[in-house]
């Protein structure tokens, strides 16, 4: 009998170590998960922070496109707010990029697209939502959006809307 007994108390002495190992073992384990969430985590923000960078340079190149286009359409200002939706663009970081990228203001860029939009308004009607695509001959004026050359082109004796002369001809122009 006090052999078993000596026999349970070994035991339960390695038994007792055996869980002080154990538990020793899981606080070294949740420390390792621990660190390993914060590593992921980590890795998480860089590659959102990457993904921001790319997100910023493709729009800082798609506005270099609308500024090298010499116009901005009506169009290209509805795709405009639609890439600043997607790339996250707030207006504070549009207009860092105009600046870094431009050395422009949004003020800058917003005259500049209402310039230029303006420059291709058909001389009749204004409407910056029609482009001039049609020529008048023999004055060469680049005039006249299909809807105020059509009428134009029946007159009787018509006079180019830009210049005055006289009209021999309108032709559509197309833009490549």
């Amino acid at each position: 009998d006090e052999c078993r007994e000596d026999a349970r108390v070994r035991a339960g002495i390695e038994f007792s170590r055996s869980r002080e190992q154990l538990e020793t073992e899981l606080v070294q384990l949740r420390q390792q998960i621990e660190q390993e969430g914060r590593n992921v985590a980590n890795l998480m923000e860089e590659i959102k922070s990457q993904q921001g960078d790319e997100r910023r340079e493709m729009y800082q190149e798609f506005l270099r496109g609308l500024l090298a286009d010499e116009r901005i359409t009506e169009v290209d200002r509805q795709v405009l707010k639609s890439m600043q939706d997607e790339c996250e663009i707030s207006p504070e970081l549009h207009e860092e990029i105009l600046q870094g990228a431009f050395r422009m203001s949004t003020a800058d860029f917003e005259s500049h697209a209402v310039q230029e939009s303006a420059k291709m308004a058909c001389a009749v009607c204004h409407d910056p939502t029609k482009t001039k695509d049609h020529l008048v001959m023999d004055c060469m004026c680049l005039c006249l959006c299909a809807d105020c050359a059509e009428p134009l082109k029946k007159k009787r004796r018509p006079k180019c809307p830009s210049c005055g002369r006289k009209v021999k001809k309108i032709e559509k122009i197309f833009y490549s």
